[in-house]
């Protein structure tokens, strides 16, 4: 099916989306929604707002890590730790090819392993949207748009810490109908969970 034509559904339609066109060009973090900031281990594209945001102390994660053609047997990298879950929108006058290449150069730049990076459902298989955007699996649904058409990019690397070890899941799209370019980014800190926290005298 060509992706051009394929609807991506997402919840939160209407309001959200005129929001996000209207400050399309706003200052970056002027409109971001309340609480939201940037991963510190990775900044925003230029332009970019903060329209979804969440993060856990720890929790589970799944991380696509190979192409899904059905999401209902999808295999992906399974990850326990801190979560953090941030969608962004950019002005459709960048491209989703434009910021992927960005944000792949700032990963390498910054010392991240390229684990696995795809394009468009010929890639990545015809489940791997509808996994990621709507399975809530992945992305926490109800935190985003619409997005209609366009290509779309995904990207997952890792980088060893103090401690652990860090991976970004990155999908970066292009909604040729409403000339934006949502992306949304996963941030998993593996890390041994906090004990101690409930007591039974």
């Amino acid at each position: 099916m060509d992706t051009r034509i394929k609807m991506w559904r997402r919840a939160a339609l209407g309001a959200l989306m005129v929001v996000a066109m209207q400050a399309g060009h706003a200052a970056q973090g002027a409109n971001d929604i309340k609480g939201a900031r940037d991963h510190p281990l990775l900044t925003r594209f230029v332009g970019a707002r903060i329209n979804a945001y969440s993060q856990q102390d720890y929790d589970e994660a799944q991380m696509p890590n190979q192409a899904i053609e059905d999401e209902d047997k999808a295999q992906v990298l399974a990850l326990e730790g801190k979560v953090t879950r941030i969608g962004y929108f950019i002005d459709g006058i960048k491209s989703a090819l434009e910021v992927y290449r960005n944000y792949e150069a700032a990963l390498k730049e910054g010392g991240f392993e390229t684990l696995f990076t795809c394009k468009n459902d010929k890639q990545c298989g015809e489940g791997f949207q509808p996994y990621v955007l709507n399975s809530g699996k992945v992305r926490i649904v109800g935190e985003g748009d619409a997005v209609i058409g366009g290509n779309y990019y995904a990207l997952l690397a890792k980088k060893a810490v103090p401690g652990g070890e860090v991976y970004v899941f990155m999908d970066i799209m292009h909604d040729d109908m409403n000339q934006i370019t949502p992306v949304f980014q996963q941030v998993v800190e593996t890390r041994s969970m906090a004990q101690g926290q409930v007591k039974a005298p």
